[in-house]
């Protein structure tokens, strides 16, 4: 398959998951298990091959162990994660939903919602909102666009969410924070 398996890198992902791979004893781990057994027997050799395989790609894998700054932890970043990050930022103005963006980045629900925890420390929808809103700020500061285009423009459909949102996140509402820097510019310093 052209991969190369670097001991290293296995170790580095084995240290930063505690020493294993795969999580047990969780509900969802059992639930897979138990529709495993519901399978034909072929059925269950092909997943077991097709898992074997995914876990022989994520072990040869170059992404790298990143450190958290000020810590000493060292965390993988699954490269699916930072699809997931880069699809969402690329796409901030539209509906993004989990179940979307696990089809775009072919990840389960789960494992896109506990490993962007680990990853970013926040919910993918805490992400989210806090991307649009610096997105938002930053095209506030842009007088030629109206409020309610700048709202489409981060993905709200209505101007009362995007506004509620906006001063949650800013402290003051869209417009008053373009009227003050529009003071800012008109009088310098």
């Amino acid at each position: 398959m052209g991969m190369e398996l670097d001991t290293k890198i296995v170790r580095e992902k084995m240290i930063s998951s505690r020493g294993h791979m795969v999580i047990s004893g969780t509900s969802w781990s059992q639930a897979l298990f138990q529709d495993l057994l519901n399978l034909s027997k072929e059925a269950q050799d092909r997943y077991c091959v097709f898992k074997a395989v995914e876990l022989l790609y994520l072990l040869c894998s170059k992404v790298p162990v990143s450190h958290t700054p000020g810590t000493n932890v060292h965390r993988y970043v699954p490269q699916s994660i930072l699809e997931a990050t880069s699809y969402m930022q690329a796409h901030l103005g539209e509906k993004l939903t989990i179940p979307h963006i696990c089809k775009q980045c072919s990840v389960s629900p789960t494992f896109l919602k506990e490993w962007f925890h680990r990853a970013y420390g926040v919910s993918v929808h805490s992400w989210l909102v806090e991307q649009r809103m610096k997105q938002a700020n930053k095209l506030i500061c842009t007088p030629k666009l109206p409020i309610h285009q700048i709202a489409q423009a981060v993905g709200y459909t209505g101007i009362s969410q995007f506004n509620a949102t906006f001063k949650r996140f800013y402290g003051m509402t869209p417009s008053r924070l373009r009227k003050m820097s529009e003071t800012a510019i008109s009088r310098p310093i």
